[in-house]
């Protein structure tokens, strides 16, 4: 891939030029960037800066041009030159100016930045440029210039050369944080970006991080502070106090989208991804679904390729209240990767609907195969009871015939069967003939009582189901208690079933029932399983 190096150099030249502050910040973040600086020409780059100082009279834009000319000063010796040419207060009388190209050379960490720094000193009165030189020196072990910083800590022009070179002890820390608990100045800002150079690991991290949580909290009733606490809510950022999370939290609610911005990301850094969005959902719970939006546009300036994941995990293993949240943040944030979290969801319900209809289709299979055994045990008992009764009338046939071939008659036999009485008619009926029949009877009662039992257990678990699969699609998460409910009423379904089962039924109405009755104390059984169905 062919890169034009002109091309990059001339966007960062228009930016410091002509862009605004966030615009020239970037295009300088793009010079400490190791990847990105690989891109532009810095020859083309100097030579375009210098031409343009030889005929810029905005002392803003000189600085902006001479910080940025500091920054390359490593890489163009020719560049250099000139920025320690602007240093001297005869070519260049404007104090904010030599500030800004002395600047130039601290971030480019120029090999030779002690010796400057000492030159200046000698050379400089009470000003800017001469702390900042002060604060290199200090910063290099020097115990004078520390302790002239330390003793004018206050002075407006020490805390800016801090926000510059940080100078920790606990004499710089603690004026810098008075300045800011007292409010000495209108335009605080300096003393803010000086504690955001404190490292994190620093034991006087915590003391900064008191100092601007209390000035965040007592500055927010008026407007004209947003600025200010929109730079206390990055310091904050850079100390990563855990301590101070509930007040970024808090911030998260402000009508400025900027403090917004700037709370959720500091809140990322303070306790990471992960408890960031937890917190967040659980002040979105706080908040109500008519605040909700708010949390979704901090969770927005937040990692957008971390946050759906953290969430999904919330709406996966949360409290259902949480789940709730989760999933309406997703869906507020939107995004491809939320839109794939909420379709992967979707997913999730639609095969827990295709494992509910296998399920189902199994229990007809059973319940198709117990029927199949029934029938095959009716048509054995059937066929049992024909056997009974075809060998009955065989056995009377046998008796007629041995009658007659014996000698005797059929009037003799007829009047033998005549004399035994109506006694033998009827144990012969009711063995061969009466006997059968009702047990056929019961047979075919019997397969019935299980057709309708068990239909009314299919059509009542299905029921159970289908409003289980709609209320699980439903927006609103399930509760414990409403999972509870439904396997209540599956259990109660299946009990209800088994009683039903263990209890003998018959359908024949007359003497057979009359018969039941007695056989089972006296109650009548009817068919509960289907006046219960739900």
């Amino acid at each position: 891939m062919n890169i034009d190096y002109n091309d990059a150099a001339n966007k960062i030249f228009k930016s410091i030029v002509w862009g605004r502050q966030t615009e020239r910040t970037k295009a300088q973040a793009v010079l400490c960037d190791s990847t990105k600086a690989k891109t532009i020409d810095y020859h083309c780059l100097c030579t375009m800066i210098l031409d343009e100082l030889k005929v810029q009279k905005s002392d803003l834009t000189r600085a902006w041009l001479l910080s940025t000319l500091g920054r390359i000063s490593e890489y163009e010796p020719d560049g250099k030159k000139r920025v320690m040419s602007y240093l001297n207060p005869g070519n260049e009388p404007t104090e904010f100016v030599r500030f800004w190209a002395l600047e130039g050379l601290v971030a480019a960490n120029a090999t030779d930045i002690e010796e400057i720094a000492r030159n200046i000193v000698k050379r400089e009165e009470e000003n800017q440029v001469r702390m900042l030189a002060l604060a290199i020196l200090a910063s290099k072990d020097d115990s004078e210039a520390r302790e002239e910083i330390e003793k004018n800590v206050k002075n407006w022009s020490t805390v800016r050369a801090l926000r510059i070179v940080p100078v920790i002890s606990a004499v710089t820390v603690e004026g810098i944080c008075e300045i800011i608990d007292g409010v000495e100045w209108s335009d605080i800002s300096e003393a803010i970006l000086a504690l955001s150079q404190i490292p994190n690991k620093s034991h006087h991290a915590e003391r900064a991080a008191r100092a601007l949580v209390s000035f965040i909290e007592t500055k927010r009733s008026s407007a004209y502070w947003d600025g200010m606490r929109t730079q206390a809510l990055i310091a904050l950022g850079n100390l990563s106090v855990e301590s101070t999370a509930p007040l970024l939290i808090d911030e998260l609610s402000d009508d400025n989208p900027a403090i917004v911005r700037e709370a959720a990301q500091a809140l990322e850094k303070v306790v990471g991804i992960k408890v960031a969005t937890a917190r967040i959902v659980e002040a979105a719970i706080k908040a109500g679904s008519d605040n909700i939006e708010r949390f979704a546009s901090a969770l927005r300036w937040m990692d957008r390729d971390s946050i759906p994941e953290e969430l999904e995990t919330i709406m996966t293993s949360g409290p259902p209240d949480q789940q709730e949240a989760a999933q309406v943040l997703l869906r507020e944030i939107g995004g491809a990767a939320a839109f794939q979290k909420l379709r992967a969801r979707t997913k999730v319900m639609e095969k827990y609907v295709e494992v509910m209809e296998n399920s189902e289709k199994k229990v007809r299979e059973l319940f198709e195969t117990s029927i199949q055994e029934a029938r095959s045990g009716f048509k054995l008992v059937t066929f049992m009871n024909e056997v009974v009764f075809f060998l009955g009338v065989s056995l009377i046939v046998i008796s007629v015939v041995l009658a007659v071939s014996n000698g005797g008659t059929l009037d003799n036999w007829a009047g033998l069967g005549l004399t035994s009485g109506g006694g033998v008619l009827g144990i012969i009926y009711s063995t061969f003939f009466s006997k059968p029949c009702r047990q056929v009877q019961k047979a075919t009662d019997h397969l019935m009582h299980l057709k309708v039992i068990f239909l009314a257990y299919l059509r009542q678990l299905h029921q159970i189901d289908q409003a289980y699969a709609r209320r699980l699609l439903d927006d609103k998460q399930l509760t414990p208690k409403e999972v509870a409910e439904f396997s209540e009423n599956v259990e109660r379904t299946l009990n209800i079933t088994v009683e039903k089962l263990s209890q003998p039924k018959s359908i024949v109405s007359g003497p057979e029932s009359k018969e039941n009755k007695l056989e089972h104390g006296g109650k009548d059984f009817h068919a509960p399983a289907v006046v219960h169905s739900r």
